[in-house]
C-alpha cells in the first residue's frame, strides 16, 4: 500500500474535510482524497486525538470513485458535520497531533500512510498562527 501512496501526490485533491469534533471535542476523523488518473480515488481517513495520542487509527485505500462516495464518504457524512478546509491543512493537522503525542512519548497508534498523499504540487499559503492549528494549544 504504501508504494501505491507514493505515487498520489501530483493527483489532484477531491475531498479534503476536518469533523467539527476535532475542535469542539479535541478528538474525531480528517479526510484527504485524491483522485486517480485511472478513475479511482486515493484516501486517507486519520482518527486524531489532538489533546494526547495523536492519530490513533487510519483507513487508508485505493477504491473506485463510487465505493468511496457511496460506502466511506457517505458514512463520515451521516455522522459528523465537516469543514472543507485546504491539504496543507489536513497535512499540519495530522503531523502536528503525531508531533504532540511524541512529546509525550508516545508513538502513533495506527499506521500513518505516506507522506504523499498530504503533498500538493501547489501548496497553497498557510497561517501557521491560527489557533486551531497549534496542536496542544486550542483554545
Amino acid at each position: 500500500m504504501a508504494t501505491e501512496f507514493a505515487r498520489v501526490a501530483n493527483a489532484p485533491v477531491l475531498d479534503c474535510l476536518v469533523s467539527e469534533t476535532v475542535w469542539d471535542e479535541g478528538i474525531g476523523n480528517v479526510l484527504l482524497s485524491r483522485e486517480l488518473r485511472n478513475g479511482q480515488v486515493a484516501c486517507a481517513v486519520s482518527f486524531v486525538d489532538i489533546y494526547c495520542l495523536g492519530v490513533k487509527d487510519v483507513i487508508a485505500d485505493i477504491r473506485s470513485k463510487m465505493s468511496y462516495r457511496e460506502e466511506l464518504l457517505q458514512r463520515l457524512l451521516d455522522r459528523s458535520e465537516y469543514d472543507e478546509v485546504a491539504a496543507s491543512y489536513v497535512r499540519k493537522l495530522v503531523e502536528s497531533a503525531v508531533a504532540y503525542a511524541h512529546s509525550f512519548g508516545l508513538p502513533p497508534t495506527a499506521f500513518i500512510p505516506d507522506d504523499a498523499i498530504y503533498m500538493e504540487d501547489d501548496e497553497d499559503d498557510f497561517d501557521d498562527t491560527d489557533e486551531n492549528t497549534v496542536i496542544g494549544h486550542v483554545v
